[in-house]
């Protein structure tokens, strides 16, 4: 009877280890069965995501270089694209520009606006520059961040005399600003305003830089662009405004710009076009936004031009 109980334990406990052992394998099969499905999921999530963002950059390509402001959604590789396209600084009277400027670049702040033809307008529908008031309408340049260089700037600012878009006659009024007293000394730059008042929190990104300067776009008062005003107060007089500075070498130099006075519409153009896009595929859903600057000219157009009376010649 002992023995036979022996036995019976032993037999037992084999049949115990068995069961053990293949609980063991059966738990190592599962996770590996577990892990390969998981990661056969991120790996098809992660193609599902690449997908659609390749077909959103597709629609930031087809769209880029038009002046349309309609987003034809499409279809790409199965994957479906759908955007929009919406104007940047609209009417608003304070606009941060979207790019540093390096010494040698140029940047065109526009007070009159593009159709969808990439021509200039103002046909009533779209708001360009039309001061109520020219002996109160005023410009505010605002550049500088703490750190950067402390450069000087030059505002040149090109009018339609007859304001009728007859760009035969353009003439340019001109400013320049250097904060550097040394330097403004010997390059007869004006001095730049003291403190910073309207020039925190700029625009709808609230930017905020150290240097200012609040000049009349009319003939009054000594810091003055002295353009006609008559040119302010009808549309299609002020045209478009081109800033760069100088002494920041290789250094970025942020700025933004204000219309404090005037009244009626003086306020910007539109900047650019907000061009959004977007992929979707399975569940999967990216965007890319960009900020397309309208065309312009290059910055050799200022060095082949010069100012004789006001108006343009080569």
């Amino acid at each position: 009877m002992t023995y036979k109980t022996k036995l019976s334990n032993s037999q037992g406990q084999a049949v115990l280890l068995v069961v053990l052992t293949l609980a063991v394998v059966l738990t190592l099969v599962l996770s590996i069965v577990a892990r390969t499905i998981t990661d056969v999921q991120t790996t098809s999530v992660e193609e599902d995501s690449l997908r659609a963002f390749s077909a959103a950059e597709a629609g930031i390509e087809r769209h880029l270089n038009s002046s349309t402001y309609t987003f034809t959604d499409f279809a790409v590789n199965n994957v479906e694209v759908t955007g929009s396209i919406t104007p940047k600084y609209n009417g608003d009277a304070q606009i941060n520009y979207p790019e540093k400027l390096k010494e040698g670049e140029v940047a065109t702040v526009w007070f009159v606006e593009h159709d969808s033809s990439g021509n200039l307008v103002c046909d009533g529908s779209p708001v360009c520059y039309d001061a109520a008031n020219a002996n109160s309408a005023t410009l505010r340049l605002c550049w500088g961040e703490t750190g950067g260089p402390d450069a000087a700037a030059e505002i040149s600012i090109y009018y339609d005399p007859d304001y009728d878009f007859d760009f035969s006659d353009v003439q340019v009024a001109r400013f320049a600003v250097d904060p550097v007293d040394l330097r403004a000394d010997t390059n007869n730059f004006k001095d730049d305003q003291s403190g910073i008042t309207g020039c925190t929190a700029v625009g709808d990104e609230a930017v905020s830089y150290i240097r200012r300067m609040t000049i009349n776009l009319d003939d009054t008062g000594s810091l003055k662009f002295d353009i006609p005003d008559a040119v302010l107060t009808n549309e299609k007089g002020l045209l478009f405004a081109r800033v760069r500075f100088y002494y920041n070498g290789s250094g970025s130099v942020p700025f933004g710009m204000t219309l404090p006075g005037g009244g009626g519409n003086s306020v910007f153009a539109s900047q650019a076009r907000v061009i959004e896009s977007s992929g979707r595929f399975g569940d999967a859903e990216r965007s890319v936004e960009v900020t397309a600057l309208y065309p312009d000219l290059p910055p050799i157009f200022d060095y082949s031009l010069f100012s004789l009376g006001g108006s343009l010649s080569q």
